[in-house]
């Protein structure tokens, strides 16, 4: 198993102190409460060499020509008895033909050390004060009052080992994300301090209940709802804030943003066990163009990820009303309404998805579709049918599989997958596709062709 420790070691602190205070008709509380997190998380995944034992490009191996023998041989070697006889040649021989680690860094001013895990250390806290007043306004009518103010200081990473995006002086967030010459640097920067995000100060929250008993003189509204504590008439208003998953949303970034953690490979080899050959440890490359981060990465489009340095506390509305009736035979009756919403749920959201409809993308799409349908080819022309419709995009993407945007009829991985994503109509999958793999040609299909995604974590979401 290639499986190695992770985990998480989570330390919280709290101090809390509570009163109670009786005055005439009001039940007054107040309080104040202090909560202090700490999470070390630790993962060792990938630190170690993994090897690769099988044939390749550069070993030698089993081929078709060796069982052109029609007499020792006859019928030759099917594909599946071929790959399964030179997996058994590679075992027996010891033959290496890929090896692969990953490299962390440890802290902020250091670089890259073979064999150690990432340890991402941080670190976030919230205060509170709170004041309530239950208040009996005549016997049969209580009002209940509060006000709690809260505060979530910044989450920190207190080790350096994360990677941000870089938000110029002057830029929002989505416009960094979408300069083409952008690019990643030390998580907290953009705030300072190895804060992942500016401390939202100016969270108030309030509640209202009210609870009444009424006494109606009308007989008919008094049958309906009896008096003497028999009815009781409930309604309220509360506004919360919750951190939904603040740590693990803010802390994402890290996840993805390459920088501070590297795989590193040799492919091509032909080495054998006990003679292996080491990958030499990577340099640290921080801060980073969007196109060097590519580069580092095979040449792969990356998808990176930033937190809004202005994000704020969620706030959750919540409101009920409802009624109870005691019907006798020591029996109640009680309906009640409750609801709740929230209009700035934090959610990370693609700032530089596929466009496909200005450059013309979709209308081809059809095109190819059309003519798939028509031929089983996705560019045909009107010699093949009188139906076909030259294609006018795709012709312009990169190259795939030895035809501009893989629209040929080789029957090659790549191509099946265009056709399939053509067959099924996924436009905006097919899209991606050519902008994860770099082959967007000349065609704007993302306003910043130097990343895949670009996920901004902010107030987005809302229930």
């Amino acid at each position: 198993s290639t499986f190695l420790f992770q985990g998480r070691h989570t330390k919280t602190y709290t101090l809390q102190d509570n009163a109670d205070y009786l005055w005439g008709d009001h039940a007054l509380r107040f309080g104040v409460q202090s909560n202090a997190y700490r999470a070390l998380r630790l993962n060792d995944g990938g630190v170690l060499p993994t090897y690769v034992i099988g044939v390749g490009t550069n070993t030698p191996q089993i081929t078709a020509a060796m069982f052109t023998n029609a007499a020792l041989f006859p019928g030759g070697i099917n594909t599946t008895d071929r790959t399964t006889a030179n997996q058994l040649y590679a075992f027996l021989g010891g033959i290496v033909s890929q090896q692969s680690q990953t490299f962390n860094v440890l802290s902020a001013d250091e670089g890259l050390v073979p064999l150690a895990g990432f340890r991402q250390d941080y670190a976030y806290e919230n205060y509170n004060i709170y004041f309530s007043d239950q208040w009996r306004v005549r016997p049969n009518l209580v009002v209940n009052l509060g006000l709690r103010c809260e505060l979530w200081p910044a989450v920190r990473e207190r080790n350096g080992v994360l990677a941000e995006v870089i938000v110029p002086e002057g830029k929002t967030v989505a416009e960094a994300l979408l300069d083409p010459n952008g690019g990643l640097q030390t998580a907290g920067t953009n705030v300072g301090g190895g804060k992942l995000f500016n401390t939202d100060k100016n969270n108030f929250a309030p509640s209202f209940s009210v609870a009444w008993s009424p006494t109606f003189k009308n007989n008919f509204m008094n049958s309906l709802f009896p008096g003497e504590g028999r009815t009781v008439i409930r309604g309220g208003y509360r506004l919360s804030y919750f951190n939904d998953e603040f740590l693990k949303g803010s802390s994402g970034q890290g996840d993805q943003n390459s920088g501070k953690r590297e795989n590193a490979s040799r492919n091509n080899l032909n080495e054998r066990l006990g003679s292996l050959g080491t990958i030499a440890t990577p340099t640290v490359l921080i801060p980073r163009t969007f196109a060097q981060n590519n580069a580092r990465n095979g040449g792969a489009i990356q998808s990176v990820a930033v937190t809004d340095p202005n994000i704020k506390l969620p706030i959750n509305h919540e409101y009920t009303i409802g009624i109870q009736r005691e019907l006798g035979f020591k029996t109640a009756f009680e309906i009640r309404y409750v609801g709740a919403f929230s209009n700035n749920v934090t959610r990370y959201t693609d700032v530089n998805p596929p466009e496909l409809l200005t450059n013309g993308f979709l209308e081809d799409f059809f095109r190819a579709r059309s003519n798939q349908a028509l031929t089983g080819q996705l560019n045909c022309t009107t010699a093949q049918n009188p139906g076909c419709q030259p294609l006018q995009v795709f012709i312009n993407l990169g190259t795939l599989s030895g035809t501009p945007g893989g629209i040929g009829n080789a029957t090659t991985a790549a191509n099946a997958t265009v056709a399939n994503l053509v067959s099924t109509g996924l436009p905006g999958q097919l899209a991606a596709t050519y902008v994860g793999n770099g082959l967007s040609g000349t065609v704007p299909l993302v306003a910043n062709p130097n990343i895949a995604l670009g996920l901004l974590l902010s107030n987005s979401a809302r229930y």
